[in-house]
């Protein structure tokens, strides 16, 4: 419900998502989440919340890891990831391996944002260790996931009313 009324009464999508990370802590089992948006257009990521707030170089990677594989076709198509054992799935290179293991994350999901039928970002939650999600887990990341999507395109679209306004006065 706090979610809920964070959604609700949001003012920016950084505002949002830095309370919607925060509460997924407490709500699943998971060392690290983040939220970032995905330029429909060009695919430009922005990181706009992580928690732990000292995950340093959380940003840096994701940017590296996007850019040498691109955006998973199955977020793209508004499926939700999940990597149950990222040091032992023979899917990734050793290298991907790497990358994703140099951020602590054996397990990591990826749940899509979608708005308006565009990919606008995507919820993503790591744990340390294997296995860590259930399916109740992923179905309450998607939940989570379907109102976060709402809210930022709602927080989006109000920061295009204040400029448009704030061009008009001026």
């Amino acid at each position: 419900h706090k979610i809920d009324s964070a959604i609700l009464t949001t003012q920016s999508p950084q505002m949002v998502s830095q309370f919607v990370v925060e509460a997924l802590s407490g709500l699943l089992p998971c060392d690290m989440s983040r939220v970032i948006s995905i330029d429909p257009i060009d695919d430009t990521v922005e990181q706009l919340a992580i928690y732990p707030p000292d995950s340093g170089s959380a940003e840096k990677l994701i940017r590296e890891i996007i850019g040498i594989y691109g955006i998973p076709e199955l977020v793209r198509r508004g499926e939700t990831l999940y990597y149950e054992d990222i040091p032992n799935d023979e899917q990734f290179s050793a290298e991907a391996k790497q990358l994703f293991t140099s951020g602590g994350a054996s397990s990591l999901v990826i749940a899509p944002l979608f708005a308006n039928n565009q990919l606008i970002g995507a919820l993503d939650m790591a744990s340390a260790h294997p296995f860590a999600f259930t399916p109740s887990h992923l179905d309450i990341l998607r939940e989570i996931a379907a109102q976060l999507a709402i809210a930022l395109h709602k927080a989006r679209l109000d920061e295009q009313v204040r400029e448009h306004a704030d061009a008009t006065i001026e």
